[in-house]
């Protein structure tokens, strides 16, 4: 309903409310220490119009308070609590002078009397606890939609968009809800690869061939294809610590074109382009981590590149949908926080490549890869062992852990069955030979907090 209309029935209903007070008040009667209520006809309807003024006058309160930005909101949404709490301390310290029927009431039902304060400072204590516990609720109200807007702005920044972002709140954040949507939107368009061919308004081959005839069929008739397929995950960043989303965006517009061929020399198709990073989808895994294997190669020859490649390998059932309008074959599976947990280890163990226990069970017997164990996470349930990928290194680094390879999962799984002292010995050795290795130096540092608790 509109706020005009409701302003109308508040003015309309407080006068008469006013004017039938008297009657109200009347019809509560305080004798003998007891409370007795017996209204008039005149009091009912001044009690009834009182409920609808005040309930109105909430409601254009919040009103008014959602129309205001952020710091007003603040301010006026705490001043009824404050003016409520100095208005009952006022009542509290000056209720021992009153003497009519109602505070000699109040003074019962509170023990209060007038040669002892300790009651009376005892609920001024009470009362001012409650006012701290409403004033903090009020705060973790208001500053809900700010909480949401964090998270909204770090997708945006990692490249993880949604259809849409629900903030909230006072107009103000409905205007910043309004120009994320359309950054997230504008994102979504330049971000998608457009998979189609101009001329036949076809699939690229590589996607046609990996969803096969029957798979075509599918998506004509039902409009999705389920397919198990293993997807490589490239992240492309620059040692410039305060590059946001566009400036990752366009670094990888600058080198997709490196990277989208390779992709399609061993049957991938790029899935999704973002300032995340590049989803390219393989029918096999192998082909995925020879593809990888290949990308590292082609940044390596390039000498003093500032560029760090990044990389995660997964396989999984995927559902794909064919967007005739866009022209894009997406994946309907939601696939970003399996990513960002992921990369978000790839960032902590400063390690450049990792894939999972899926990935590697699917390899055939013939394909050769060093890797070694480098734990384990719990997304939605869910455990997923992630190994390092260490065919991504230099030579000499990459054979120096691979010659520790078994003495590091030895200790890793040490720390995971709790034996801490043995684990931070081996670990410890790890270190001695080799000071690079960053994992080493986090599960050390993990082992001896786990020892000195």
């Amino acid at each position: 309903m509109s706020t005009k209309v409701f302003l109308i029935i508040f003015v309309l209903s407080l006068i008469p409310a006013i004017i039938l007070g008297k009657s109200v008040f009347e019809g509560i009667i305080f004798a003998n220490n007891t409370l007795t209520l017996n209204f008039s006809t005149e009091g009912i309807i001044g009690l009834v119009l009182f409920g609808i003024t005040a309930i109105l006058g909430i409601i254009l309160y919040v009103r008014f308070v959602k129309s205001l930005s952020f710091d007003k909101v603040v301010f006026f949404s705490s001043l009824p609590l404050i003016v409520i709490y100095g208005l009952v301390m006022f009542l509290l310290a000056d209720l021992t002078s009153l003497n009519n029927p109602f505070a000699q009431a109040i003074k019962n039902l509170l023990n209060i009397s007038g040669g002892d304060d300790y009651n009376t400072i005892l609920w001024a204590v009470l009362i001012t606890i409650l006012f701290v516990i409403l004033l903090y609720i009020n705060y973790i109200i208001i500053c809900r939609p700010m909480n949401k807007m964090e998270k909204v702005i770090v997708r945006l920044g990692d490249g993880l968009v949604r259809d849409n972002f629900n903030i909230g709140g006072s107009k103000q954040f409905k205007n910043i809800e309004h120009g994320l949507n359309k950054i997230n939107s504008t994102y979504k368009k330049e971000g998608y690869l457009n998979l189609s061919n101009d001329r036949n308004n076809k699939l690229p081959k590589p996607a046609m061939k990996f969803l096969g005839k029957d798979g075509i069929l599918a998506l004509e008739r039902d409009g999705f294809v389920n397919r198990y397929a293993s997807l490589l995950f490239i992240s492309l960043k620059s040692n410039d610590e305060s590059e946001n989303f566009q400036d990752r965006l366009d670094l990888l517009n600058n080198y997709k074109d490196k990277i989208y061929p390779i992709a399609k020399k061993y049957g991938g198709f790029v899935n999704n382009f973002s300032s995340a990073g590049i989803s390219i989808v393989f029918p096999k895994s192998e082909l995925a981590i020879k593809c990888s294997r290949n990308i590292y190669q082609s940044f390596k020859d390039r000498r003093g590149s500032a560029i760090k490649v990044k990389s995660i390998l997964h396989s999984l059932d995927l559902r794909f949908i064919y967007d005739r309008k866009s022209k894009n074959l997406i994946v309907e599976n939601d696939t970003s926080l399996l990513i960002e947990k992921f990369m978000q280890i790839l960032d902590y163990m400063k390690v450049y490549s990792i894939f999972t226990r899926q990935l590697l069970d699917d390899l055939s017997i013939d394909v050769k890869v060093e890797y070694r164990m480098l734990g384990s996470i719990e997304i939605n349930g869910e455990n997923y062992e992630l190994f390092e990928n260490l065919q991504v290194y230099n030579r000499e680094y990459s054979l120096k852990l691979i010659s520790d390879k078994r003495i590091f999962e030895k200790a890793v799984i040490l720390y995971n069955q709790g034996d801490y002292k043995k684990a931070v010995y081996y670990f410890e050795q790890l270190l001695r030979s080799c000071p690079d290795d960053y994992p080493s130096y986090v599960y050390f540092n993990k082992t001896k907090e786990k020892i000195a608790v």
